[in-house]
C-alpha cells in the first residue's frame, strides 16, 4: 500500500441510524466500525442529519479521505421515466415523472427532492432524496 493513498471510509445512512466504517486495503474483508449513531426524532429534519454527519466527519478527522456514502431506500429512490410522445412542456414532463414515482413507490412526491436530466424525447433516470418539504426539481 502506498504511503500517499488516501484513507477510505464508508458512511451508511440507514432508516434508523448512521454507521461509519474504516475500509482497509481489502474492502471485502477489512472493515472496522468507527461509529454508530441511532436516529432521534429530530433526524427527520435534513439540517439535523447534515449537522450530525458533519460532526461525525470532524470528530474522526476525515478531511482529505475518500468517503463512500451508502443511502438506504428509506431516504433515496431512483426510477426510469419514459415520457409520452405528446409531452409539450417541462411542466408536463415533471407531472409524468411524479406520476411514475407515485405509481412505483406509493408515496407522494411532495416529501422528496427530485433530480433528473430532463429529456422529453428519451427515457431518462430520475432520482429523489427524502426532503420533508415540497419537491425541488434540478
Amino acid at each position: 500500500m502506498s504511503l500517499f493513498q488516501r484513507k477510505h471510509y464508508q458512511l451508511g445512512i440507514a432508516a434508523d441510524h448512521l454507521v461509519l466504517l474504516h475500509v482497509g486495503t481489502n474492502p471485502a474483508q477489512d472493515k472496522s466500525l468507527l461509529a454508530e449513531l441511532p436516529f432521534s426524532a429530530s433526524f427527520k429534519q435534513p439540517q439535523t442529519l447534515l449537522a450530525t454527519v458533519e460532526q461525525l466527519f470532524t470528530s474522526h478527522s476525515l478531511a482529505g479521505s475518500r468517503v463512500e456514502v451508502i443511502i438506504a431506500d428509506t431516504w433515496a429512490r431512483y426510477w426510469l421515466v419514459d415520457p409520452p410522445t405528446n409531452v409539450a412542456s417541462l411542466a408536463e414532463l415533471k407531472t409524468c415523472c411524479e406520476a411514475r414515482f407515485e405509481h412505483l413507490y406509493g408515496d407522494a412526491v411532495r416529501d422528496w427532492q427530485v433530480i433528473a436530466d430532463w429529456q422529453a424525447s428519451n427515457t431518462f433516470l430520475a432520482a429523489a432524496i427524502q426532503d420533508g418539504h415540497r419537491p425541488v426539481y434540478k
